[in-house]
């Protein structure tokens, strides 16, 4: 979000709210367009007289003392001595002046650390309209209302910045005309810009019914544009377009995960010899049923290496193949980029940007929370992965299998960070585990347990029982899943320590893979020799 300095303050360029030593200090909504209209004429005299017409006066009072008892209260919150002031100075008889001077900086380099930006384009009278004001921070209240899971900023002079967060651009085109706002409202998709929906705008500054109904109908079409958007992604992959919302969202919140019923052997087990990858929605069916028959939860089971890398070759190839078809639907954009994720080929700059577009076009949905969070993981930005993760599991009505794998890989994420304590807050919030996935508790006692606790009796007994070659399925199990995918060798040997050290007290250093031992920097047992059938490391 732009913001203004004045020494130890900072003003947001729109108003709504100061920050001063980490402190957020709100404004009112006259207050905010007081400050604004003084603001963006420094140095010059404005009478009360002046003032008075650029706000609205609570409760009908209108008069000069109404103007001074807003300057005390924003004098207030600045900070400014009105005996020797740095903001606000007082002319006797006359009026006020704005005498601050924003600091040196270099804020349009910054970026909008918002979902949805507000901007002001103004052909107005004055530079800061505070009729114009007071209604865009109107509009920006009802739409944060409307969606609130969805962070709203408001910026005066704003161009696209390739770090800003923002998905929306709301984009006010105003003049005022006899008392009259007149224009239009453009929503934009970010970051490609696209015009989703325009509104004419016509407001009278004067009546307070006039203007409120308008912000209304803008915030409105923001929110029907964010539901639309998240309807129109919610279809592909086996979800038909005539199936209720509220299913295809459920829906869309397990349809990338291979545990999916739709993907696993016995579904619909259809192994197709000629894929045509002009029909992407069949071809990344296919590729998630490849990905199903090696990630499927059962993680002792023997997988020969020669087995996992064809097919990886196979998923990689279909899923590069079919990407550019993929671009009209957000889901299938998803289902690429997770493809392409998982086989680890040094594609994750690519599927960071397939992501970012695809997220743009859908908003707040499910398919993308585990995604978001698994590349924020893999660049080791652990905090704010696990808000992702946060996120996703806060919203309600999910399937269980969704947020059983948001739970599993968040702990994943703070294994990898070396967060003890709350990694033990994180497993002790994982409810009962789906009987279909009968050796994923043993999989988390041996991976996340702590190295100075003992692990529970049933899960040692329960390794011992599984034997050595088992516990080297394992091993590589949580490896090519899981941990391979981190650029950090240090956050790769964190994952992996606390399995393949039960491992070792349970079997000895032969049931470590010589591999795993060298790519994540683990301890190697004494006289291993260096191995030369490691598996391809992404080119990252």
């Amino acid at each position: 979000m732009r913001t203004v300095r004045y020494g130890d303050l900072i003003l947001d360029e729109a108003c709504l709210f100061a920050v001063r030593n980490g402190a957020k200090v709100p404004f009112t909504r006259n207050e905010r367009a007081l400050l604004l209209v003084l603001s963006r004429n420094p140095q010059r005299l404005l009478s009360r007289s002046h003032l008075l017409d650029q706000i609205e006066p609570e409760d009908q009072e209108r008069s000069d003392r109404y103007i001074d008892f807003l300057v005390n209260r924003l004098r207030a919150k600045l900070g400014d001595d009105p005996r020797s002031p740095a903001f606000i100075r007082t002319q006797y008889g006359e009026g006020y002046i704005w005498i601050a001077t924003p600091s040196p900086t270099k804020q349009e380099d910054d970026p909008v650390d918002a979902e949805i930006i507000i901007v002001l384009t103004a052909d107005l009278s004055e530079p800061a309209d505070g009729g114009a004001a007071a209604f865009v921070a109107q509009v920006r209240d009802l739409i944060a209302e409307r969606v609130a899971e969805t962070s709203v900023a408001v910026a005066w002079h704003w161009q696209p910045n390739p770090r800003d967060r923002s998905r929306y651009v709301l984009q006010m085109n105003l003049a005022n005309e006899a008392q009259r706002l007149a224009g239009a409202a453009i929503i934009r998709e970010m970051p490609s810009r696209r015009i989703v929906r325009i509104l004419r705008v016509s407001a009278d500054t004067d009546d307070a019914r006039s203007t409120a109904l308008m912000a209304e109908r803008i915030a409105e079409a923001v929110d029907s544009a964010l539901a639309q958007a998240i309807s129109d992604a919610a279809i592909g992959l086996g979800i038909a377009p005539d199936d209720p919302l509220d299913l295809r969202i459920r829906a869309t919140s397990t349809i990338l995960l291979p545990a999916d019923r739709r993907w696993l052997p016995g579904a619909d087990d259809r192994m197709r010899q000629d894929i045509d990858v002009r029909d992407p929605d069949a071809a990344l069916q296919h590729c998630l049923r490849l990905l199903a028959r090696i990630t499927e939860m059962r993680p002792f089971d023997a997988l020969p290496r020669e087995t996992r890398d064809c097919i990886e070759d196979e998923i990689e190839t279909i899923a590069l193949a079919c990407l550019p078809a993929t671009e009209g639907n957000p889901l299938q954009m998803f289902a690429a980029a997770k493809l392409l994720y998982f086989v680890d080929r040094g594609h994750l700059e690519l599927v960071e940007d397939v992501v970012a577009r695809a997220h743009a076009r859908t908003g707040d949905f499910p398919a993308a929370y585990a995604l978001m969070g698994q590349l924020l993981y893999a660049r080791g930005a652990f905090d704010a992965a696990v808000e992702i993760f946060d996120r996703g599991l806060r919203r309600t009505g999910l399937d269980p299998l969704f947020r059983l794998h948001l739970q599993v890989l968040k702990c994943v994420t703070l294994l990898a960070a070396d967060d003890s304590g709350a990694l033990a807050t994180a497993i002790a919030d994982i409810g009962p585990v789906p009987s279909a996935l009968p050796d994923l508790p043993l999989l988390m006692d041996l991976t996340f347990t702590p190295p100075e606790r003992p692990l529970p009796v049933a899960a040692a007994d329960a390794l011992a029982a599984k034997g050595a070659a088992a516990a080297t399925n394992a091993i590589e199990f949580l490896y090519f899943t899981s941990a391979r995918h981190l650029v950090a060798a240090t956050a790769r040997a964190s994952v992996m320590r606390g399995l393949v050290d039960r491992v070792r007290a349970a079997y000895g250093d032969k049931a470590v893979p010589a591999f795993l031992v060298a790519d994540a920097g683990l301890s190697p047992a004494a006289g291993t020799p260096p191995n030369r059938n490691a598996p391809r490391r992404a080119n990252i």
